[in-house]
C-alpha cells in the first residue's frame, strides 16, 4: 500500500474523512449486527452499530471501510484486520472507528493492537476490568475485578490480599500473581491470547498466598525484531525492537522490550513503571569483563528487582562463548532452586562458518537444557571476528534459511538480527533506507506468532504433542490429507506420521479399533466409511490426535469439519476447514522474496502451478500462529 493514498492520515485530512463520513452517514440507516461473527473482503457505504460477542474478520488491505462508520457498542467486539498493520490503521480509519457513540481513541476507550502481520481492534477501555479473583476454587466465592497496568499489592488487594484461590482472565490480558508484595517469592504469569483463561484451582504454591498481582494488556507480537531503532525496524517489518536501555516506548506497530543492561544502569524503575509493555530482558553479556561483568551471584541478588515489574522476564543473555552457556545454565540451576521467576532465555549467537541446522542444534540444546522458550535478541551469519566472510547473495541464502529455521522451531519465541559485524552481514547499505540482499530477504519473512502456550509452560508442566500429518494411500497414489472419497471395492490406507516413536491407538466405524501406525480399510459397503481417528501418545506420554474422514463417492458430506489442514496435490494447494477459520498462504522464492500471500477462509485450493517461473517454491499454510504447511514445491518451468 503507498504512502501516498488519498486517505492517508493528517489531522486535516483525518478531520474531512470525519466530516465527509458524518456527512455519508446522516444519510444512511444504521444497521445493527448482534453476536456478528463473519469474514468480509471489506464493508462498503455502511453505517453499523457492531453489538453483542462479535467477532468480525475484514481482510482487504486498500480500503477495507470504504466509506463505512462502525460503532462498536459492547465491550466484546474484535474486529481483525489481517493485512493492515495497526499504525496505517490508525493513521487512515481511525476516523471510522466509534465506541458507544463516541471518536475511538486508542489506548482510552478502544484497542489498536497487534496481531501478527495484522490488526486486532478491541472494544475495550484503558479501565477494562480484565480480571476476577474469587476466594474459593471453582471461581466461586467473594470476587475483585482488576483493571490493566496498576500495582494491586496488599493494600489495593485488601480482602482479597491472600485469599484468591481461582481466577477469570480475559482474552488479550497477561496476569502476574506474586506471593509476597513485591512481586517476589513464588510467581506466575498467565497469558490468555487466544480465549478467555479459566483457572479453577490456582496452583498450591499461590492458592490462598497471592498479595501481588498485575495485569496487562496482551499483543500478538510476530517472532521477528529489531535491536536497536525504529526507523530500522520499520524498514525491516519487524514487530518488537529493543536497545540495551529502558528508556525508549512500544509504538502502535513495535513491541518495545527494556533492558536492566548492568549491575548499575539502566534504572529499574523505568522497567517497574512502563506501560504498553509484557517483556523485560535481564543483563546482556554477564560473562563479559566488557559488558555486564557480573557473576551469577550478583545476578541473583539483583533479581527481585526485576520481579517487582510483574513483566515476563528473561534471564540474563550471555555471549556464545561456552562460558556464557555454562554462565546461564549456572543461573537458571540456582534461580530455579530458589522459586525465582525466569520465563524465557535470550542468548547471542555469532559462530562463524554454521549452517541453519547447526544453529537448530545449538539452539535446541540451550532449550532442552533450560526448558524455557528461546530468545535469539543478537545473532548473524558469523561476524567481523569469526571465520568465512560471505558474499552479499551468501548472506543473503544463509539469512533466509536461519530466519526459516528460527520461524518453525517451536521453542525459539522471538529473535532479532545485529548487523554491525562487517559489511556483507549487514540488512542496510544506508540506514534505514537502502537494504542488502539479506535485508531484503529479513524485511520480506512473514514470521508466525511469538508466544506458544505450551512451550512457555513447559517448566510448569505442560505437554507437548506431537504434530499428526495426515497421509492417505488411495488407488496407487499418497495424498497428504486426512480426507478421502472412495468408492465400494476400494481399499484406502491411512497411514499418519510420525513415521516412529510413541504409541497408536485408532477408532472408527462399526467398532473399528486398531494400535498399528497404519490401518488398511477395504471398503466393502458404506459402513466402512465414516471418521476414523487416530491418537498418537508420544515418548513424553503426550497426545495428540486427528480424524482422518472417509466418505463414500454420490452420498453427502460428512459432519462439518472442525479443525484446519493444507496439503499440496496435482500443483495445488488444498485448504480446509470451518468457515471461520482464517488461513494465511506465503509463497516464496528460496532467497526469501515473496510472491505472493493472501488469506483465506474456511476451504480452498490455490493454483501454484501459475507461479512456475520460479522454480523452486516454498509454500507455507498458517491458521492462528500454527504451521499447517510448510514445503519445498519444485515447479517445472514455463
Amino acid at each position: 500500500m503507498s504512502a501516498h493514498h488519498p486517505l492517508h492520515a493528517s489531522p486535516l485530512r483525518r478531520s474531512l474523512l470525519a466530516f465527509a463520513i458524518g456527512l455519508a452517514g446522516a444519510s444512511m440507516a444504521a444497521e445493527v449486527r448482534r453476536d456478528w461473527n463473519a469474514s468480509v473482503a471489506s464493508l462498503k457505504n455502511l453505517s453499523l452499530e457492531i453489538t453483542g460477542r462479535s467477532r468480525v474478520s475484514i481482510t482487504d488491505s486498500v480500503a477495507p471501510l470504504s466509506g463505512s462508520v462502525l460503532d462498536l457498542q459492547s465491550d466484546d467486539v474484535w474486529l481483525y484486520l489481517p493485512n493492515i498493520r495497526p499504525a496505517r490503521f490508525d493513521s487512515m480509519y481511525r476516523a471510522q472507528i466509534k465506541v458507544r457513540g463516541a471518536a475511538a481513541q486508542p489506548g482510552s476507550n478502544v484497542r489498536f493492537e497487534q496481531y501478527l502481520q495484522g490488526t486486532m481492534v478491541i472494544s475495550h477501555g484503558a479501565a477494562y476490568k480484565a480480571l476476577r479473583l474469587y476466594s474459593q476454587t471453582n471461581r466461586r466465592g467473594d470476587s475483585l475485578l482488576l483493571e490493566p497496568s496498576t500495582y494491586y499489592r496488599t493494600s489495593q488487594l485488601g480482602s482479597m490480599d491472600n485469599q484468591a484461590r481461582s481466577l477469570w482472565l480475559r482474552q488479550g490480558y497477561m496476569a502476574t500473581l506474586a506471593e509476597n508484595e513485591d512481586g517476589t517469592g513464588q510467581s506466575r504469569v498467565w497469558v490468555a491470547d487466544l480465549q478467555d483463561l479459566l483457572l479453577d484451582t490456582l496452583p498450591a504454591a499461590l492458592a490462598g498466598k497471592a498479595s501481588f498481582v498485575r495485569v496487562f494488556p496482551w499483543r500478538w507480537t510476530a517472532k521477528k525484531g529489531w535491536t536497536n531503532g525504529v526507523p530500522a525496524a520499520n524498514a525491516l517489518n519487524a514487530h518488537w525492537w529493543y536497545n540495551w536501555d529502558n528508556a525508549a516506548a512500544s509504538t502502535l506497530d513495535l513491541e518495545y522490550v527494556p533492558m536492566r543492561h548492568g549491575k548499575t544502569w539502566p534504572d529499574y524503575a523505568n522497567i517497574n513503571s512502563k506501560t504498553k509493555v509484557t517483556h523485560a530482558l535481564g543483563y546482556n553479556e554477564p560473562d563479559r569483563p566488557d559488558q555486564a561483568n557480573a557473576t551469577v551471584e550478583e545476578a541473583l541478588a539483583a533479581w527481585p528487582e526485576m520481579l517487582k515489574s510483574g513483566l515476563r522476564l528473561g534471564s540474563p543473555s550471555p555471549s556464545d562463548a561456552s562460558t556464557g552457556a555454562d554462565w546461564l545454565f549456572e543461573f537458571m540451576r540456582r534461580a530455579d532452586s530458589l522459586k525465582y521467576r525466569v520465563d524465557f532465555v535470550p542468548v547471542h549467537w555469532y559462530k562463524g562458518g554454521q549452517t541453519a541446522s547447526q544453529f537448530y542444534g545449538w539452539l535446541k540444546w540451550i532449550h532442552e537444557r533450560t526448558k524455557r522458550p528461546v530468545w535469539i535478541t543478537e545473532w548473524n551469519n558469523g561476524a567481523n571476528w569469526t571465520c568465512c566472510k560471505p558474499t552479499y547473495a551468501e548472506q543473503a541464502t544463509a539469512i533466509g534459511q536461519m530466519i526459516r529455521m528460527m520461524d518453525t522451531a517451536r521453542f525459539v519465541e522471538r529473535y532479532s538480527i545485529y548487523e554491525w559485524v562487517e559489511d556483507t552481514r549487514q540488512m542496510f547499505l544506508e540506514n534505514p533506507g537502502k537494504l542488502t540482499q539479506a535485508g531484503e530477504v529479513y524485511r520480506a519473512d512473514l514470521s508466525p506468532m511469538a508466544y506458544d502456550a505450551d512451550m512457555a509452560n513447559l517448566v510448569h508442566g505442560a505437554c507437548l504433542s506431537s504434530p499428526i500429518s495426515p497421509n492417505i494411500l488411495l488407488r496407487g497414489a499418497w495424498h497428504q490429507s486426512p480426507y478421502a472419497t472412495v468408492q465400494t471395492g476400494d481399499t484406502v490406507s491411512l497411514s499418519p506420521w510420525p513415521w516412529a516413536g510413541g504409541t497408536w491407538s485408532w477408532t472408527g466405524p462399526g467398532g473399528f479399533r486398531s494400535t498399528e501406525r497404519t490401518v488398511v480399510i477395504p471398503v466393502t459397503d458404506a459402513a466402512k466409511t465414516g471418521v476414523y481417528r487416530a491418537v498418537h501418545v508420544n515418548a513424553a506420554g503426550c497426545p495428540s490426535s486427528l480424524a482422518f474422514e472417509v466418505g463414500l463417492q454420490g452420498v453427502s458430506a460428512l459432519a462439518p469439519r472442525s479443525a484446519g489442514g493444507a496439503w499440496i496435490r496435482d500443483g495445488k494447494l488444498h485448504l480446509v476447514g470451518d468457515a471461520d477459520l482464517q488461513t494465511t498462504v506465503t509463497l516464496a522464492q528460496t532467497d526469501g522474496s515473496i510472491l505472493d500471500r493472501r488469506r483465506l477462509a474456511g476451504s480452498g485450493t490455490i493454483d501454484l502451478r501459475a507461479y512456475g517461473q520460479s522454480g523452486l517454491l516454498l509454500v507455507r499454510a498458517e491458521a492462528t500462529g500454527n504451521v499447517l504447511l510448510s514445503q519445498a514445491l519444485l515447479l517445472p518451468r514455463k
